[in-house]
C-alpha cells in the first residue's frame, strides 16, 4: 500500500482521537470532579503521592500504574489530582478507538483491500468505538479498565507480530506489557493472559514446529507465572487485592474455562462460515437474555436489577453484533484474524465464568466490566461487514443494494442512539452520570465535621472512604430508612434526588423515598449543612444527639 494510503489513514485516526476526546471530556460540562466514584480513589493516591511519598500503606497491588500516571501528569500540568483525573482518563480512553482504526487499516491492507474502502472501515471502527454508548462510558471514566481497554489489543498486537516476524524487538516489547499488566488491574491482567493464550494456540496450531512452540510455551507459561506470582507476593506483603476471590476460589472452573477457549478458537478458527456465525451469535446473543431476564428479577441476587429505558438502549447492540456475524470468515483468511479473534474470545470465556461460578455482588461487577473488552473485535468485525455492503467490489442486485443500505443505516442508528448511554447512572436512567461538586462538598463536609459515623447512599459513602480516607461513612442504616425504617441513630446525608430517581445503593438497584418522608426527616432533625444547587443535599442528626450507627 501507498504512502498516500496510509497518510489518508492516519488522517482518519486523527479526526477520530479528536471527536473520541471530545466525547468523553463532556462530563466537564457538568463537573470538574471525576465521573466515576472509583477516580476519587486514584486522586487520593495520586494526591499523597505528591505531596508525600507513594502509600504503599494503602494502596491496591494493581494500583499502581494509574497512581503514578496520574501523580505525573498532576504534577506536569499543575492541577489538583482530582480535577486532573477526568481529563486524564478522557485523552487515554480516547486513544482506545484509534487503535482500533488502526487494526483495521493493519486487516484491511492484509485482505488487499482498495484505498477507498480502507479508508471507510477505518473510519467506521474507529469512530463505532469513539460513539457507542457502552464503551464510551467505561474509556470516559478514570478507573483501571480505562487503561486496560487501551493496552490489551496493543499488547495482543504486538505478540501477534512477535510471532509473524520472530523480531527481538517485539519478543522485548511484549516482555515489557507482560511485566507491565499486573501492576494495571487484576481484571484487565486477566483479560490479557487470557487473550495471549488464545492467540499464542492459534498461532501454534497454525504453525507447528519446534521453534513456534518453545516461543510460545516461554511467553504464555512466563505470563501466567508472572501473573500468579506478584499477587501471591503482594498478598504475602500485606498489598490490598481486587476481586481477590473472583478467581482463587473456583480454580478448578477457571481451568476448564480456559480448556474451552483454547479448544474453542482452534475449533472456531477451522470450521464452516455458518457454524462460526451460529457460535459467535449464540455465545454473545445469550447475553442479551439476561439483560432482559434481569429487568424482572436480578441475575445476581442483591444487584441493580436493568432499567427497562436502558435495555431497550442496550438491545440496540444486537444490530452491530449481527453485522460482525457477517465478516467472521475474516479470522480464517486472514493472519491477522487470529488477533481479532483472540480479542474477542478472553472476554467472552471470562464472562461466561463469572456466570458459571457465583452469583454474587463481586461476580455482577466483574460481568458487567470484562464484557467491555469484547467491544473492541465486535464493532472492528462490524465495520467490515458495513464496509463490504457499502462499498461491492462486483456488480449486485438492487436488492442487494437495498440491503447494503439498510445494514449502513441500522449501523448508524444504533452509534447515534446508543451514545447517550455514556451519560447516564445505569442504575436508575438519570443523568448526567458524574460527581457533583455539592456532593463532595457534603462528603468531605461529613467527614471533616462529624465525630464518629454517618449514613448515607453509595456516592457520598464511596467519596468518603476512597478520597478521605475514612472508615466512618456507612450504607446500611440507609437502606434501612429507605425501607420504612426509623431515620440513622448517626448523623445522615440526604439527597433531594432520593425522592425522584432514588439513592445509589450499588451494586443494589437504587430505593426511592416520597418527598413527605423526606420533609419529615428534615422537619424533625437538626440540620447542620445543606448544599444548594438543583439537587441540594442536608447533613442532619437526631434532636436527641447522635450517636454511632
Amino acid at each position: 500500500m501507498s504512502n498516500e494510503q496510509a497518510r489518508t489513514c492516519l488522517d482518519v485516526a486523527l479526526v477520530v482521537f479528536v471527536v473520541a476526546l471530545a466525547l468523553r471530556l463532556v462530563p466537564l460540562l457538568w463537573s470538574p470532579l471525576p465521573a466515576t466514584l472509583d477516580g476519587f480513589g486514584y486522586a487520593s493516591l495520586a494526591h499523597e503521592t505528591v505531596t508525600q511519598t507513594l502509600p504503599l500503606y494503602r494502596i491496591g497491588a494493581d494500583e499502581f500504574v494509574l497512581t503514578v500516571g496520574l501523580a505525573m501528569v498532576s504534577e506536569v500540568i499543575g492541577m489538583e489530582p482530582r480535577t486532573a483525573v477526568q481529563p486524564f482518563a478522557a485523552m487515554v480512553g480516547a486513544a482506545a478507538p484509534v487503535v482500533a482504526s488502526t487494526l483495521a487499516y493493519v486487516l484491511g491492507r492484509e485482505l488487499q483491500w482498495s484505498r477507498q474502502r480502507l479508508r471507510l472501515v477505518t473510519a467506521l471502527v474507529g469512530f463505532s468505538l469513539a460513539i457507542q454508548g457502552l464503551f464510551l462510558r467505561r474509556t470516559g471514566e478514570p478507573d483501571e479498565e480505562t487503561v486496560g481497554l487501551l493496552l490489551v489489543p496493543i499488547l495482543a498486537y504486538v505478540a501477534h507480530q512477535m510471532f509473524v516476524t520472530r523480531d527481538q524487538r517485539w519478543m522485548g516489547l511484549t516482555a515489557i506489557f507482560i511485566f507491565v499488566f499486573p501492576f494495571l488491574h487484576n481484571l484487565s491482567a486477566t483479560v490479557a493472559v487470557l487473550t495471549v493464550t488464545a492467540l499464542v494456540f492459534l498461532h501454534v496450531t497454525k504453525e507447528l514446529s519446534r521453534d513456534s512452540i518453545i516461543l510460545g510455551g516461554s511467553f504464555v507459561g512466563g505470563f501466567w507465572l508472572w501473573f500468579w506470582g506478584y499477587f501471591e507476593l503482594a498478598e504475602s506483603a500485606g498489598l490490598r487485592i481486587s476481586f481477590s476471590g473472583l478467581f482463587r476460589d473456583h480454580p478448578g472452573l477457571l481451568l476448564a474455562w480456559i480448556v474451552v477457549l483454547i479448544i474453542g478458537v482452534v475449533w472456531f478458527r477451522g470450521t464452516s462460515k455458518q457454524l462460526q456465525r451460529a457460535t459467535f451469535l449464540l455465545s454473545i446473543g445469550s447475553w442479551f437474555v439476561i439483560v432482559i431476564v434481569n429487568v424482572f428479577t436480578p441475575i445476581f441476587p442483591g444487584t441493580v436489577p436493568s432499567p427497562p429505558l436502558i435495555t431497550l438502549g442496550l438491545i440496540m447492540f444486537l444490530i452491530p453484533v449481527i453485522l460482525a456475524s457477517r465478516a467472521l470468515p475474516i479470522v480464517r483468511v486472514s493472519d491477522t484474524g487470529a488477533l481479532v479473534l483472540s480479542l474477542v474470545a478472553a472476554p467472552i470465556a471470562l464472562t461466561y465464568y463469572a456466570l458459571t461460578a457465583e452469583l454474587t455482588p463481586q461476580h455482577f461487577v466483574a460481568v458487567v466490566r470484562m464484557q467491555t473488552f469484547a467491544h473492541l473485535s465486535v464493532f472492528l468485525l462490524a465495520g467490515f461487514a458495513v464496509t463490504k455492503y457499502a462499498l461491492p467490489t462486483t456488480t449486485v442486485s438492487r436488492w442487494r443494494q437495498a440491503l447494503g443500505g439498510t445494514a449502513v443505516s441500522l449501523f448508524v442508528i444504533t452509534l447515534l442512539v446508543t451514545a447517550p448511554l455514556g451519560y447516564v447512572n445505569l442504575d436508575t436512567g438519570s443523568y448526567p452520570s458524574t460527581t457533583m461538586e455539592s456532593e463532595f462538598q457534603a462528603a468531605t463536609f461529613a467527614t471533616t465535621h462529624v465525630n464518629g459515623t454517618f449514613a448515607s447512599d453509595h456516592t457520598i459513602s464511596n467519596i468518603a472512604t476512597d478520597y478521605a480516607n475514612s472508615e466512618n461513612a456507612t450504607m446500611a442504616p440507609t437502606i434501612e430508612w429507605l425501607r420504612g425504617n426509623p431515620r440513622p441513630r448517626c448523623a445522615f446525608v440526604s439527597q433531594t434526588s432520593w425522592t425522584t430517581t432514588g439513592a445509589h445503593l450499588y451494586p443494589a438497584g437504587p430505593e426511592t423515598v416520597t418527598t413527605a418522608r423526606h420533609s419529615q426527616l428534615l422537619a424533625t432533625s437538626n440540620l447542620v449543612y445543606t448544599t444548594g444547587g438543583h439537587d441540594p443535599l442536608y447533613l442532619t442528626v437526631p434532636r436527641s444527639g447522635s450517636e454511632t450507627c
